[in-house]
């Protein structure tokens, strides 16, 4: 009989075990790589850097794997922010200071920044000034607000640019025949509209903002996770309060992008845990190696801006908020 008992308890508890497993317990272990700095610090740092750029913060970004150019919005103050278009060898195109409440939009394919200057007088819902900066020209043009009597007269030879529509607001951005920028806003761009429908990636497209850690749209073809050590393991809290501004649906599809990551694993089951993630970098062969306790899940993930060509180039790529650059310290200034 207690030969029996012995058995059932063994098993029953093979089974919890086994169920706590398959719900995603790991055994807690230490840091296997103690000799691996955290991020930002590198290993052999005496041959290569990896710092910051500067040290402002970087708010939205956009980088089109089809674009030349690298469009960066950054936190200034509650007044304003501020606007860098960049090269990929991370060289400076153009720099703006723009106040609060104004709007932007890149066009790659023209080479065209369109600006809508908020009206710092209090007066809602309009733009004090709209400007065209052109890329080819190096150049920043105004772009005249047309009333009524010019638009009828010029319709015929204007050729829409950008359309933007944000509640009472209204602006387009039109090219004229003699080659000058021009806009019709609000009550009169409301009327131009019918007259000029709406075209496909004509519309003044604002997607630039900070991706999602996780996101599959990040690219990191010169990072590789390549180890990660359980710390500390925890069951998770089985009541989620959600916030006014969440969503189920909002939610599920930020899910769904995690779970296309390598660094998904951690958030699996029913247990919270304490991971140590160890990542390797790299130039075109050369290469080096951190460690992070975020990822993913986290302001800590890595997306480039750039894919150096050789050892002596510079990797550019945006983490925590910043943007870092990765170069081998005696090719570099």
């Amino acid at each position: 009989m207690r030969k029996k008992i012995i058995i059932i308890v063994s098993a029953f508890l093979i089974l919890i075990c086994a169920g706590f497993y398959k719900a995603g317990y790991e055994l807690p272990g230490k840091d296997r790589r103690p000799e691996v700095p955290f991020f930002p610090k590198i290993t052999d740092s005496g041959n290569f850097g990896n710092i910051a750029v500067d040290s402002m913060n970087v708010s939205a970004y956009r980088n089109n794997p089809e674009s030349k150019y690298i469009l960066l919005e950054y936190n200034r103050d509650a007044a304003g922010f501020g606007l860098s278009l960049k090269n990929r060898s991370f060289q400076s195109i153009y720099e703006r200071s723009l106040p609060s409440g104004s709007i932007y939009a890149f066009d790659h394919i023209s080479g065209l920044l369109f600006i809508g200057l908020a009206d710092t007088a209090g007066k809602r819902n309009d733009y004090a000034a709209c400007e065209i900066y052109n890329i080819s020209k190096r150049t920043l043009f105004p772009a005249v607000e047309l009333n009524q009597e010019n638009y009828q007269m010029k319709k015929d030879g204007l050729r829409v640019l950008k359309f933007h529509a944000n509640g009472l607001a209204s602006v387009i951005f039109f090219e004229d025949q003699e080659g000058h920028y021009c806009v019709v806003k609000n009550g009169l761009a409301i009327e131009a509209s019918k007259h000029f429908p709406y075209q496909k990636n004509s519309d003044f497209n604002t997607e630039v903002s900070i991706r999602i850690g996780g996101d599959p749209e990040i690219s990191h073809p010169n990072f590789t996770l390549y180890d990660q050590a359980v710390l500390g393991i925890k069951v998770k809290s089985l009541l989620h309060m959600g916030t006014p501004s969440s969503s189920s649906d909002y939610d599920g599809s930020r899910r769904r992008r995690y779970e296309q990551n390598e660094g998904y694993s951690g958030v699996q089951g029913m247990f919270d845990k304490d991971y140590l993630y160890y990542f390797k970098m790299k130039l075109k062969a050369s290469e080096v190696m951190f460690k992070s306790s975020l990822y993913h899940y986290s302001d800590t993930y890595f997306d480039q801006l750039n894919v150096p060509a050789s050892d002596r180039d510079t990797l550019f790529y945006y983490a925590q908020r910043k943007i870092y650059k990765f170069y081998k310290k005696n090719t570099v200034n």
